[in-house]
Order: structure tokens, then sequence, then C-alpha cells
């Protein structure tokens, strides 16, 4: 059996990159293949999880070509023009590639069928199949509402309202995929703001979108069977991937390192707005806005951190960045909590159970009272030495190969393939920065 071991390292240091932004790359892929007319695609991120998108768009009759600078080409069918997939498709571990897709295809007169791997099929798609279902799609799932599913759309829907609670950027997104589709103006109610990336994206293809937000959430309205516009698009790198090297470079000392180009949509940084509470010494420079995306070069310091607690109106902008903000909480001093992590039991595995778990097995003290996870920080260096199950999730896997940089004598886990569905290159990035993290059998 082969497994990895991340060894103590005294700092790290350098310049980097980090793939392209993942959640934009799925929503380019699935627009510009909306669209009538040839779009260019730059910065897509490499991604397993992508890949699995850019497949299921093939199967829906859109092209691509890479062209002699690496861009992607995409010649799009336009809205209504896909064809139905003669196969069912695999999305693999991609769960954002599953409900854009179901989406999407709501809202065209076809039928397709849906699957996965074994993660995958064990996170269900209830609250999605609700509202799709309420547009008119049947839908026909395992166990009701887990994978694989089959669905049939139509293209007879009328306008509606739509409010999303509790709050989810991929149910807003799959609603807006379908109303493109739809004769009038579809409205969706956000209960909180979520990451916009699919609002950003409509109107670089020309959708006008009527958004009005307030303190207590989000309205925003869409008339559909418009024909999206050819684009380009450059997508920044991926601040979800960037945040473990921003912990790593935060908790040991000496360390500092520069990441280039990284977006910094507001409704995706939360996490660096809880690591500054926490002291660290993070810049943003060089800041500029492509394709309507913020992006900036991020410059983080060593530092030392204190504990912090975390209301539940961070989870939308903070969801993905709990398990790497967990490791900062072992290392700060005092007592951490964060609170409303409902969210986190219906990711690749149950992240708040496994975070907890996995803490509690390297000697960390780490409880769970409802949704709330508390970790208390340590004074030194954990002794390390343990096997992590990584339950075959990529954010608990590169969260625990940085946890073990951190101990005395290293950490090692049973797998790190699942680091590909996100960050294919993580091992390289890291060791580059100085990390030493190697394959043992």
């Amino acid at each position: 059996m082969v497994q990895w071991f991340s060894a103590p390292v005294e700092k790290i240091k350098g310049t980097v990159n980090v793939p392209g932004d993942k959640s934009i790359s799925h929503r380019a892929l699935i627009l510009s293949g909306l669209t009538l007319g040839n779009s260019l695609i730059k910065g897509l991120s490499t991604a397993e999880d992508v890949i699995k998108t850019k497949n299921s768009m093939e199967a829906f009759g859109v092209s691509f070509t890479t062209n002699l600078n690496n861009d992607l080409e995409v010649f799009g069918c336009g809205v209504g023009g896909l064809r139905e997939p003669c196969d069912f498709l695999d999305l693999g571990n991609s769960g954002t590639s599953t409900r854009l897709i179901m989406g999407m295809s709501t809202t065209q007169p076809m039928t397709l069928h849906l699957s996965g791997d074994q993660s995958l099929r064990k996170r269900s798609m209830q609250a999605l199949i609700h509202h799709l279902t309420n547009l008119g799609a049947q839908i026909t799932a395992k166990s009701n509402y887990f994978l694989p599913l089959t669905i049939t759309g139509t293209n007879f829907t009328l306008p509606s309202t739509h409010f999303i609670h509790p709050p989810s950027a991929q149910i807003k997104s799959a609603l807006l995929l379908a109303a493109l589709n739809i004769e009038g103006e579809t409205t969706i109610i956000e209960s909180q703001r979520t990451r916009d990336h699919t609002e950003i994206m409509l109107q670089n293809f020309g959708v006008p979108l009527h958004i009005e937000t307030s303190e207590t959430g989000q309205k925003i309205k869409l008339n559909g069977r418009c024909d999206l516009q050819k684009c380009t698009l450059s997508i920044p790198g991926d601040f979800s991937s960037a945040a473990f090297l921003i912990v790593a470079a935060l908790l040991l000392p000496g360390s500092e390192i520069t990441i280039e180009k990284v977006g910094i949509n507001p409704t995706r940084i939360g996490l660096l707005s809880l690591l500054k509470k926490m002291g660290g010494k993070i810049i943003l420079e060089h800041s500029q806005t492509i394709s309507g995306e913020d992006q900036a070069t991020i410059h983080v310091k060593s530092s030392k951190l204190k504990a912090i607690t975390v209301p539940d109106s961070y989870v939308p902008i903070t969801i993905d960045e709990y398990p790497i903000l967990s490791i900062a909480a072992v290392y700060a001093e005092g007592t951490s909590i964060f609170h409303g992590l409902h969210a986190l039991r219906n990711k690749e595995s149950d992240r708040l159970t496994t975070l907890a778990h996995r803490l509690s097995q390297c000697g960390i003290k780490a409880t769970i009272t409802h949704d709330s996870l508390t970790i208390h920080g340590q004074s030194k260096r954990p002794y390390g030495g343990e096997i992590i199950d990584t339950s075959f999730d990529h954010r608990i896997a590169m969260s625990f190969l940085i946890f073990g940089m951190m101990t005395e004598s290293g950490i090692t886990l049973n797998e790190i393939d699942s680091i590909k569905t996100s960050f294919p290159n993580f091992i390289d990035t890291m060791n580059e920065l100085g990390a030493e993290i190697s394959c043992i059998t």
C-alpha cells in the first residue's frame, strides 16, 4: 500500500502560483458551451473535477481545442442547443459538476443519467432536487436523493421565484443555469449572500441581471431565452488552493512566501479576514480586476496567531477553508470555536466529524457540539507519528500534510490521490517552497 509522509520542516520560502480557480473553471466551461460562437478560456484549472465538467460538456455536443498558448477554445451550441448524451455521465468526485449540470439540463428536453465515485454517491442532492422538480424536471434518484440519478428536463417551464435557505452557491448557480432557457423573469432570493462567480460570468457573456444586495441576503432576477455572447475569460489562481500555502507560511517561524495572481473575490476570502484577526501578517499587492474577478498577489510572513471564535455568518464565504483553518487553530494561542458547520457534513467526507477525529488522534483536544467545532491550541509542536486516514477527501489530505510539517516527527497519510480533484501539483508546489513530502511503501 502506497503511503505519503510529511516530514517536519523549519520554514518555507519562495514565490509560486496556484492552479486556476476550480469554481470559476466549472462555470466557464458550462457557460461558454451555451454560447453561439467561439469563446476562449485562459488559465483553466487542470483539476480532475474540472476535467469531469469538460468531458460532460463534450457529451452534450460542445467542442474544445487547445491553442498554441495552451488556452482552451470552446465551440458552443447555444442555449437550448445541447444534444442528449448517448451514455451516462461519470462525474467522479465533483459535486459542483453534478449540481450545475443538473440545473442546466432541467430546462432542456432531454433525459440524462448521472453517477460518480463512492464519495459523490454519498452526498445528498435533496435540496437541489426539490427546486428542480418544482421547475418541472422528473428526477429519479437512488434512495430518493442520492446518485446515481436520472433527470428528464423540459423546455415548457414557467418563470418562478426561488428562496434558497440555507444558503448554497451551487444551488443558486444551478437555478441560474436553468433560468437561461426559461421565457420570462426568474427570481432567486438568497437568505445570505454566497460566492457570486456565476453572476459575474453571466454578465461577461452579456446576460442582463438585476441584483439587489442587502444585509439579510440577495435577490437576483434573470430574463431567460437571451443569446450568450462569446467572450475571452481569464481565470485567476484558486484561493482555496492558496489557503494551504498561506497557513503553512504563517505557522512555520521564519517563513515568507508570495503567491501570484490569486482570486480575491469578496465572497471567497473569509479566511483572509479571520487569519488577520488571529494576527496573521498577510499583504495583498498588485490588485486588479480581470474578467470581472478581483485578483492580487498575496504576500505572507510567519506570525504568532491567537485563537478566534467564528460565527456562522462566515460559513458561506469560508466553507472550503475550515479544514486548513482548523490546522491554524491548533497552533494558535487559546481556544478557537467555529459555529454553524452543519454544511461540512455533506462534503467529500463528513468533514466536521473527520476533522475532530483526526485531530484527536494526533493528541489535539478537539470536540463537536451540535454543529460547532472547538479546538484547543498547542503551546508546542505535537509529537506526530500517526497514520491519518484521509477519508479520500482532498482538503483533509492537504490539511494534514501541512499539519505534519509542524510536528516533531511528521505525519503519514494513507492516500493523496484525492488531491488531484482540486490541486494536482500540490506536492510539487509545497516541496518547491521547502516542504519534505514523499512517497513511502
